[in-house]
């Protein structure tokens, strides 16, 4: 029963052998172990070194002599946890590659590929993606009362002179709020169309942005300031039809009187 154990346990059948023979010694050489178990003298000191590896038995040289002790038996639990841990380990390797090789078995299945990203660099990062994009852009804006100093002055000093540089056309949908609504002005800088929406009955929290094959979210919210781009042609293609039905509704709107016939094209 004990050497069935052991076995299941993960040791080899000359592991079980010589661990077992080595418990009532507490001390013997490779050699003796050999001539014990009926194992070459070669093999009975490999299998040594193996448990030595495994943390059951411990070596020590005496002279020109290899000796080995075995460790306490509850050294087993400790064999167990590390190989719990090479487990997990391997779990995390496999879950780092699957989705690249359910890709390459079905590249119709391709999982979206995400990337999060936090604080105000973290911000700035997604904008600049967006510039190297530098595809039609669409989407909904709201712009904070204390949006932080170093994001303004990126938006100010590189975002929007880059923008204005490369020109690919945007559409909008801004929260109609003191503070969002003066990105109208820009309008005309940037190549972009917008709209407003109330912001009592339209509540515009959060950012997000429409640009290529890619879908981003982004909050500037103190406490929360994160974002997530998603890189996906079934889900950028769903975010496009929300966004042109809300395009639609908003053209009805009041404050959007001199602008219905403004058209969204999807380029």
């Amino acid at each position: 029963m004990v050497e069935t154990s052991l076995r299941q346990l993960g040791l080899s059948d000359n592991e079980v052998r010589i661990y077992l023979s080595l418990l009532p010694l507490k001390k013997a050489a490779s050699s003796t172990l050999g001539y014990r178990t009926n194992l070459e003298r070669n093999t009975a000191r490999y299998t040594c070194q193996q448990l030595a590896r495994k943390g059951l038995i411990a070596e020590t040289q005496e002279g020109n002599t290899l000796f080995y002790n075995p460790e306490p038996p509850d050294k087993i639990l400790f064999m167990l946890e590390n190989a719990k841990k090479e487990i997990l380990q391997k779990e995390e390797q496999a879950n780092r590659i699957i989705g690249h090789l359910r890709t390459m078995a079905d590249p119709k299945t391709a999982l979206p590929k995400v990337r999060f990203f936090e604080g105000e660099d973290g911000i700035i990062e997604m904008f600049e993606d967006v510039l190297k994009e530098n595809k039609p852009l669409y989407g909904a804006v709201t712009i904070p009362k204390d949006l932080p100093q170093k994001i303004l002055d990126y938006k100010e000093k590189i975002y929007y002179p880059k923008k204005k540089e490369l020109f690919f056309p945007t559409w909008g949908i801004f929260s109609d709020d003191k503070q969002t609504k003066g990105l109208q002005k820009l309008d005309h800088q940037v190549n972009r169309q917008s709209l407003l929406v109330p912001a009592d009955e339209f509540p515009i929290e959060i950012c997000y942005h429409i640009y290529g094959n890619k879908v981003s979210f982004y909050s500037y919210a103190p406490g929360d300031m994160t974002g997530v781009i998603i890189e996906n042609e079934h889900i950028r293609k769903t975010q496009m039809s929300i966004f042109k039905m809300a395009w639609e509704f908003a053209k009805t709107l009041p404050e959007n009187k001199k602008k219905r016939d403004i058209s969204l094209e999807v380029l």
